[in-house]
């Protein structure tokens, strides 16, 4: 018995009788095929010869093992994937063929191969051309789709900044990390986080830890400053007012101007004029009016600005006449008293008065 690559025939011969049947014959195997019989010829030519054939052949002849190679599917397991698929595939044992091209696909990740369970490693590439993954006839082999996460770049645009930078970070797919924490200043500004374009609202904060903000192999993101403007304190001083109170703080924006307060809180005092605010208690820095605009960017002090001296305006009345008579200042006032007794009489001070007119008055 010749095996014809299968294993050594047990027995390896017998002895027949011519005209009489062969009988038993030898048992063989061979791995990734299926013992077809014996065969009065190499690879299964002549006849085949059974238990119950005669034997013809009146000298000592071989019989020859025929095989059939066994037959396997390959599927393919997307192992996770999120769309596609992939075809089975049929392949003959000791035959070279090529697995099918992959066809799924997994949300931010590349595809590496194929491995022989869910969670090995990469056994065959992509297409790779294999033989004998099964030896059974009929048999099903598994291939197990790999998955490499992409990695992506997250650059960071400082927006108008006007200082610093902000390093580049690395970021793989499905791995949560902190983005770089903000190095970019503006003048003026507080850093509110990152926005995914110029003018977009703040989506991450500064060193919050993302993931995913891209799928692609390679990608680049780039995440824009946001900046809040700072606002400064604009207190108001009475300066030394006698009465009325000074008007509540005001926040000044950086980069726009503020209207400043008027003097709401009727600010007074006796023998001077209300002439706006100044930057300097006694009035030597700069003025603005009441309710004028400012510019100027800081914290800052402005003090009710007083001009100039108020002289008392006296009231005396005549029965005499029926009327009133007004005169200023003190001196005026004794002298009409001691001259006129009986004519006009002293009532009070009426009201207070610039003996010259000043900026703001009117004659």
């Amino acid at each position: 018995f010749d095996p014809q690559g299968g294993a050594t025939p047990d027995p390896v011969s017998k002895t027949v009788t011519f005209a009489s049947t062969y009988g038993t014959l030898s048992t063989t195997s061979r791995t990734g095929c299926t013992f077809a019989g014996w065969w009065t010829g190499v690879g299964g030519t002549g006849s085949l010869v059974t238990a119950s054939t005669t034997v013809t052949t009146a000298t000592n002849h071989t019989l020859y093992a025929k095989w059939t190679a066994n037959t396997y599917t390959v599927t393919y397991n997307g192992n996770v994937s999120t769309g596609g698929s992939s075809a089975n595939s049929s392949h003959t044992y000791d035959v070279e063929k090529a697995l099918t091209t992959n066809g799924y696909n997994r949300t931010g990740y590349t595809f590496a191969g194929w491995a022989t369970s869910t969670g090995g490693a990469v056994a065959y590439s992509n297409g790779q051309s294999v033989s004998n993954l099964a030896n059974a006839q009929g048999a099903t082999v598994t291939l197990y789709a790999k998955w490499t996460a992409v990695a992506y770049t997250v650059t960071y645009n400082g927006n108008v900044s006007t200082g610093g930078s902000t390093a580049n970070s690395s970021h793989t797919y499905d791995v949560a990390k902190a983005l770089t924490s903000n190095g970019f200043t503006r003048e003026g500004y507080a850093f509110a986080g990152w926005a995914t374009s110029a003018g977009g609202a703040v989506a991450y904060t500064d060193g919050q830890s993302v993931s995913n903000l891209a799928n692609t192999q390679g990608a680049t993101v780039t995440l824009y400053a946001k900046w809040t403007p700072v606002t400064y304190s604009v207190t108001y001083d009475a300066n030394g007012a006698t009465s009325g109170t000074a008007p509540a703080s005001q926040d000044k924006t950086h980069d726009v101007a503020l209207t400043l307060a008027s003097n709401s809180g009727s600010l007074a005092k006796i023998g001077y004029f209300f002439a706006g605010w100044n930057t300097a208690a006694n009035g030597s820095g700069t003025n603005y009016a009441e309710g004028g605009s400012y510019a100027v960017d800081g914290t800052i002090v402005l003090y009710a600005k007083w001009t100039g001296t108020l002289s008392a305006v006296h009231r005396f009345w005549s029965d005499q006449f029926g009327a009133h008579f007004y005169v200023m200042g003190d001196s005026e006032r004794n002298r009409i008293a001691a001259k006129y007794p009986g004519i006009w009489r002293y009532e009070t001070v009426a009201w207070y008065a610039y003996p010259t007119q000043v900026a703001g008055t009117q004659p």
